[in-house]
């Protein structure tokens, strides 16, 4: 069995190969992906649901409502939540939106 090897100057970035922000700027959790992705593509669509389109601008700017919403609640970095919802964009909105106000989810 071989093992994966980079030099020691070369750390392996898989975020960097995919595209996405690596180093100091790198994706800290997911919600963070979601504001890279509307950064590059914010008029693209993001989530197809029936006769709803959300481009990436509309994603980023719904999930950071919620965790605006989430922190005036009194909620803070590192309470758990849990999100009972269906494959809706709700859903999404709902994780990635406790993932930036830096809950558990």
């Amino acid at each position: 069995m071989s093992t994966l090897r980079t030099p020691a100057d070369a750390p392996l970035d898989l975020l960097g190969e995919a595209g996405l922000p690596a180093g100091p700027t790198a994706a800290r959790n997911l919600a963070d992906l979601v504001r890279s992705a509307a950064a590059r593509s914010a008029d693209k669509p993001a989530f197809l649901y029936r006769d709803l389109v959300l481009t990436w601008a509309e994603v980023d700017h719904r999930v950071d409502r919620l965790a605006a919403g989430l922190q005036q609640l009194g909620l803070t970095g590192g309470d758990r939540v849990a999100v009972q919802l269906g494959n809706i964009p709700e859903f999404v909105v709902a994780y990635f939106g406790g993932l930036r106000a830096g809950l558990v989810v």
